[in-house]
């Protein structure tokens, strides 16, 4: 299938973000070292507010545990609670698309069709034929990883 028709994805897919590929990304799309140090720039304060929000939503689901701690937790603190972390959650995921925007501008049109392809293929998922991406054949049993690398049916 050429790459033009493969599916694109949107800029705000959180999980599939030009933050996720690392250096992996950057050889795939073959970065220059402009843009790697664009990037660079770009990631530093990043980094600095998502490691904010991960504190945040560390403490969060401290409190979550904490709450649901005991005989008789409170409903209305439990809610709360995890209302705060999914807000914290749906923040965490604005600022990723909001970055990943940015990196963009960064690629050529080229480059951001192979992202788009990639990303395609990562929401995807590995493909590993018909028994798909688990580790089960069709109706069958579990498969095994021997160390050879072979994958054979257990009994």
């Amino acid at each position: 299938m050429p790459i033009a028709a493969l599916p694109t994805t949107t800029q705000a897919t959180a999980k599939t973000t030009l933050l996720a590929g690392g250096a992996g990304m950057a050889r795939a799309l073959e970065l220059t070292d402009e843009q790697k140090a664009a990037f660079r720039e770009v990631l530093e304060p990043h980094r600095t507010k998502m490691q904010s929000l991960r504190d945040k939503m560390r403490q969060n689901h401290q409190a979550l545990e904490a709450a649901l701690e005991g005989d008789d937790p409170d409903p209305a603190a439990v809610g709360k609670i995890a209302i705060e972390g999914r807000t914290l959650r749906k923040q965490a995921e604005a600022h990723r698309a909001q970055m990943n925007q940015a990196l963009r501008e960064f690629l050529t049109p080229e480059q951001q069709t192979k992202l788009d392809v990639l990303e395609s293929m990562r929401r995807r998922g590995p493909r590993f034929g018909p028994g798909g991406p688990a580790l089960v054949g069709p109706g069958g049993p579990p498969l095994a990883w021997p160390e050879n690398g072979r994958r054979l049916r257990s009994e």
